[in-house]
This record gives structure tokens, C-alpha cells and sequence, in this order.
């Protein structure tokens, strides 16, 4: 768990970031300088491997991480930030059912997802939701689904051992291919960034919260069960409202954010207990 909680810091830096500085960059170009980052902080470990094994390292992060972050990205073009962060509290529900898909819903596991995103949706402002574009929800439900299937496949396909570094190589060079070829055929127009501070905003999502973020999310989706897993996807949304409040002083709302932590604790207590099959 300490993975997950680990990685839910480094996204939570994130939102407000990308829209101050970076929303007049060509989003999908954000997305290739981003991964490209990440691919290289971990290229010194990439590693010969069978045909078979790169197509499927590659296409998982292809999808876990390159459409899902071309989708995510655009979505700035349409959302605030704080939209941006609203919208990804569906995630939890799309990793239950991948992750019930063949087995059954679970009662515990429905039930500790819909609390983690009404923990999530009760820090929200009445009306931010309803101010989003509509091109913008869908983008961000289709990035969600992205990174949900990205999860469960990875802990389906991967054993927790000492390949991970060699295995997130692969997975950024997978990912990499999917904003350039959206470049390619005219998804985005290849513009880069004119200011000082756009360049170290990159640099640092692309080395901290993606290549490191990643790295320990994937690693410790493996070592939770799939509730949990469920559950800690929405974390980032309630640590980002601390981290505004106790590092940059913004104001919020207690009660709201009081209220947020008890659904998520109850949400992962939930999680920790035996499943019970939906009949």
C-alpha cells in the first residue's frame, strides 16, 4: 500500500500545474515530451526480450499510459483542473468490473468503490461538474478506462519480482509510440514549448510523477487485492486538497474534506474484508 500512497502524492502535484502552465502546449506534444522523459529516465534498464513478451509490455503501456495520457491531456483544452480531478473519480468503478469481469461482482468490492468515489465527489463544488464541457467528460471517461484496464492487466500478467524496472522500460517505449503516431496522422500539431517553465514542468512530470509515479503504482497493484486497488485510485483527489492547503495555504472547506477522509477510510476497511459474490 505504501506504493500506491506513494504515487497518489506525486499525481496529486499535478492538476493545477499542467492548466497554469502548460494548457497552451499542443496536449499531445505534452504527452510525447512527458513519456519520452519517462522512457529515458528508464531505458538504462531496458533489456533483449522474445517477441512475444515486447508486443505485450508494449501494448499494456500503450494503453495504460500513452492513450490514456493523449486523452488526458486534451482534456485540459475543455476542463479547469479541478474538473480534470473530479472526472478521474470514476476509475474505481471501471477497475471493479475489469477486474470482476469473468470471476463475478463482487458485493464488498461494488460497495467500497461507489464509497471511494462519493469520498472523492463530496469535495467538489456544487456546479464545478455540471461546468464541464461535454467533450471533456468523455475524454476523461475514456482515459479512466484506460488506466483501469492498464491496472488490472498488469497485475494479471506480472509477478511481483525484481523485473519491474525492465518491464516499465518496455512499457514507456510502448507508450511512447502512441503520441507520436497520433502526431503523425494529424492528432495534435508538434509544437515545442517556448518558455523556461514549460520545460521544467515537463521535465518534471515526465520524471517524477509519470516515471516514478507508474513504476510504484504498478508495483504495489500487485501486492493489494482489487478492492484496495479500486479504492486508492481516488486518493489523489483528497491528498492534493491537503497538499493545497498545508504547502500552498489555499482555503478549503473542513467539513467537506473531513467528511471525504471518514468515506475513504470506510471505503478501505470495506476493502480489507472477505468478498461476498453478488447473486
Amino acid at each position: 500500500m505504501i506504493y500506491l500512497i506513494a504515487a497518489s502524492l506525486l499525481w496529486a502535484t499535478v492538476f493545477g500545474l499542467i492548466k497554469a502552465i502548460l494548457v497552451d502546449v499542443d496536449a499531445t506534444t505534452v504527452a510525447l515530451l512527458r513519456i519520452g522523459m519517462s522512457f529515458l529516465a528508464f531505458s538504462v534498464f531496458l533489456r533483449p526480450a522474445s517477441f512475444r513478451q515486447a508486443s505485450t509490455w508494449m501494448s499494456l503501456g500503450a494503453i495504460q499510459v500513452g492513450l490514456m495520457y493523449v486523452l488526458y491531456i486534451r482534456a485540459y483544452g475543455y476542463l479547469q483542473g479541478h474538473e480534470v480531478a473530479l472526472l478521474t473519480i470514476t476509475t474505481p468503478l471501471f477497475v471493479t468490473m475489469l477486474a470482476s469481469w469473468r470471476r463475478g461482482l463482487s458485493l464488498n468490492a461494488l460497495a467500497a468503490a461507489v464509497l471511494a468515489v462519493s469520498a472523492a465527489a463530496v469535495l467538489v463544488r456544487s456546479g464545478d461538474l455540471f461546468a464541464a464541457r461535454f467533450m471533456g467528460v468523455w475524454l476523461m471517461q475514456a482515459s479512466n478506462f484506460c488506466f483501469a484496464l492498464g491496472q488490472v492487466a498488469y497485475t494479471r500478467l506480472f509477478k511481483l519480482d525484481d523485473s519491474d524496472p525492465q518491464v516499465t522500460a518496455w512499457l514507456y517505449l510502448g507508450a511512447l509510440i502512441v503520441p507520436a503516431i497520433c502526431l503523425s496522422v494529424g492528432i495534435g500539431e508538434f509544437s515545442l514549448p517556448s518558455q523556461r517553465e514549460q520545460w521544467i514542468s515537463i521535465v518534471y512530470l515526465g520524471l517524477v510523477p509519470t516515471a516514478l509515479g507508474f513504476f510504484l503504482w504498478n508495483r504495489g497493484a500487485r501486492a493489494v487485492s482489487k478492492t484496495s486497488l479500486a479504492v486508492t485510485n481516488n486518493l489523489k483527489i483528497p491528498l492534493g486538497t491537503a497538499i493545497a492547503w498545508l504547502l500552498f495555504g489555499e482555503q478549503i472547506a473542513l467539513l467537506p474534506f473531513l467528511l471525504s477522509a471518514v468515506l475513504f477510510a470506510a471505503a478501505y476497511r470495506l476493502a480489507l474484508k472477505p468478498l461476498k459474490a453478488l447473486s
